[in-house]
């Protein structure tokens, strides 16, 4: 019933939001104009290999925006017969578009995020190097450990190389000292595990409260189009986090 309104109230009104995707294009065209600029400031910081997937985005985002633009023109042409036939163009534009404005904020945050992930990084590559530790001082003879350890190491090395994409090696130690951690824990003390489930514990806050604010922004932006099931899904995610965070230790 919510969704069949939504449809009547775009159809009353879809030629004055076709107005409105217009201008939304043009300003993402032009923001998009500067992106190549932004890209290669970055290239004097970090390495080439991480920025391979934001060189894409331009290029992308101008695919994107060339058929927002169709859909706008043929929804026009549909409107003028029909304004409820004219809907389907409106939402596939608006969706267009917002997959462009999604790569356009990606490039503009882009040194925040790496900043972030070099921060991230540095902390986990401590961490993970006590686990390693541990894997060479317990694991003798444990092929599970040592295969766990093995992954463990190959992240460091990317992590510590000379082209390194920050995301994906804080991703990669995340992953390896998880799988590390879970393995060791047979092997542990009681209390070291104690100890190294209440730093997991810290660092996963850490990454869940970024998460959570990062979809809360971006429900909050674009809550005209956002569908229900993904407000529950971040409601939930509220929900486990609160009663996470109030569970005492």
């Amino acid at each position: 019933e919510e969704n069949f309104t939504q449809m009547r109230n775009l159809a009353a009104t879809v030629v004055e939001h076709f107005d409105q995707l217009e201008v939304r294009i043009g300003e993402l065209r032009t923001s998009t104009g500067s992106a190549p600029a932004q890209i290669d400031s970055l290239a004097l910081t970090y390495p080439e290999s991480a920025l391979v997937t934001l060189r894409t985005y331009p290029a992308q985002i101008s695919t994107l925006l060339g058929a927002a633009e169709k859909a706008v023109a043929e929804g026009r042409s549909t409107a003028a017969t029909d304004k409820s036939k004219a809907v389907p163009y409106a939402r596939l534009a608006e969706d267009t578009v917002r997959q462009a404005r999604s790569l356009v904020d990606q490039i503009s945050n882009a040194r925040a995020a790496f900043e972030q992930a070099n921060a991230n990084t540095q902390k986990a590559l401590s961490s993970i190097s006590s686990d390693i530790s541990d894997a060479q001082r317990l694991g003798r003879g444990d092929h599970v450990i040592a295969a766990r350890k093995a992954d463990a190491e190959a992240a460091v090395a990317y992590a510590t190389g000379n082209s390194v994409d920050p995301i994906r090696a804080f991703n990669q130690l995340t992953t390896a000292e998880n799988a590390l951690d879970a393995a060791l824990a047979a092997v542990r003390s009681a209390e070291e595990n104690w100890r190294r489930a209440q730093q997991l514990v810290e660092r996963n806050r850490a990454a869940a409260h970024a998460s959570i604010t990062e979809a809360d922004a971006y429900v909050d932006r674009y809550s005209r189009f956002i569908p229900q099931q993904a407000r529950t899904q971040l409601a939930a995610a509220k929900g486990s986090f609160a009663q996470a965070t109030n569970t005492a230790n």
